[in-house]
């Protein structure tokens, strides 16, 4: 093969003249002296003399270019590698053994986009497009970064080289600002390593929000051994205070498994049902317990007054069953006719072929007459009232009323019944 040596002269530099065949503007090669720096001028110092060619050859470990302008875009460049042609892409190739990989800009001119493609694989790129959007796995990036893969590795992969116990890494949510001097963390997700080591690395998952008082705490925390802590304080400590809101689509249940097998669920409609029963009619839709003033009133008219200190009763309501309570003491009446009645906390249902009769137990005292009656019952039948029901002699039955007891005298009873 020929070769051409161009040298210049041993104490100086050397000026070489290129004459291209169409006579157009000459270039100029000149080779100071010691510095190995080729140098073309004549206004395309900026490119080789070379069109459509190739050039081969080793170059220097280090190539130095020096340009005076300063700043990212513009001419300010230092290296320029340049494809002409109204479409098409510029690009470094980068061999190594046998293998490469590829910095190629260029695709469509308008959407250029910038590619940073590896070692023998054209399908796993990094690509920058045209408004700055990053893909990783994929040249469509649609968000400021995409990340595509196969599903066979993790996406994304954070790494602590600290294996202290108790650090994390971390994934922050920033407010809008200028820098980081002026953003404030909205938001954060932490991977806390509680036991940090190589072979077992124990992690808890750690959701930390900021809320309208300012105050960045953790609510929220997947427990390494799969158990969920939820806190509501302020101090950036999480609590064992539960505080969940589980918001099912519409119309579907809440359900609670154990070893694939129903235990509970809540209805869309409301109420618990237990094992696999999801009917209505079987749901336990309430659970409640205080206590209530009861009144005690006459069926016809009038009423009784009850003693302070002794005016109360007790329930508690399971669903539709109330079970109630309590000792009341009457000082005083207004004008008693009738039958005795006393309210109840919530109103009875009334039901057909007398499935809604209820009794109960019941004791009068001090009540100032003989009744002359087998026992005594609370009994009721649907509505807002109990009455006070007894057996007579003769197997007749009746309900206690006013002429039955005197001004003074105490009721103590304990029943349930079921709720309307």
């Amino acid at each position: 093969m020929s070769k051409v040596k161009i040298q210049g002269n041993a104490s100086g530099s050397g000026v070489f003249t290129l004459t291209t065949p169409n006579s157009s503007t000459d270039r100029t090669i000149t080779l100071p002296d010691g510095t190995g720096t080729l140098a073309f001028t004549t206004g395309d110092d900026d490119k080789l003399p070379l069109a459509g060619g190739a050039m081969t050859g080793l170059l220097s470990n280090t190539v130095n270019v020096s340009r005076a302008a300063n700043g990212i875009r513009s001419n300010a460049t230092n290296l320029l590698v340049e494809n002409t042609h109204a479409s098409g892409a510029a690009g470094l190739r980068l061999k190594g053994g046998s293998g490469e990989a590829s910095i190629i800009y260029g695709e469509n001119n308008a959407t250029d986009k910038l590619y940073f493609i590896p070692r023998n694989d054209t399908g796993k790129q990094v690509v920058i497009d045209h408004v700055g959007k990053v893909g990783i796995g994929t040249n469509a990036p649609n968000r400021m970064l995409t990340v595509e893969s196969d599903g066979g590795e993790p996406d994304i992969a954070l790494v602590n080289l600290d294996n202290t116990n108790n650090n994390s890494n971390n994934i922050r949510f920033l407010s809008v600002g200028s820098d980081d001097s002026t953003r404030r963390v909205g938001a954060e997700i932490k991977g806390i390593y509680t036991t940090h080591n190589a072979t077992n690395p124990t992690t808890d998952l750690s959701f930390e929000t900021r809320n309208a008082s300012g105050a960045l705490a953790e609510r929220l925390r997947i427990m390494s051994d799969g158990k969920l802590k939820v806190g509501t304080t302020d101090n950036g400590t999480i609590t064992s205070t539960f505080a969940l809101v589980l918001d099912p689509p519409t119309g579907e249940p809440i359900v609670f498994r154990t070893a694939g097998t129903d235990i509970a669920r809540f209805r869309p409609g409301g109420g618990l049902c237990f094992g696999t029963d999801t009917a209505a009619a079987n749901a336990l839709h309430d659970y409640e317990e205080g206590t209530w003033s009861p009144t005690i009133t006459c069926e016809t008219s009038g009423s009784y007054t009850l003693q302070g200190g002794a005016d109360l009763a007790a329930y508690t309501k399971i669903g539709r069953v109330v079970t109630v309570q309590g000792g009341l003491s009457v000082n005083g009446e207004s004008s008693p006719n009738g039958n005795l009645r006393i309210t109840l906390p919530f109103t009875a249902f009334t039901g057909a072929d007398d499935t809604d009769y209820c009794m109960g137990n019941l004791a009068l005292g001090n009540h100032g007459s003989t009744l002359d009656v087998a026992g005594l019952n609370a009994f009721t039948y649907g509505g807002t009232y109990f009455f006070i029901w007894g057996v007579n002699p003769d197997g007749t039955t009746r309900y206690i009323n006013n002429n039955d007891v005197d001004t003074n005298f105490q009721v103590y009873f304990n029943f349930s019944y079921i709720a309307a």
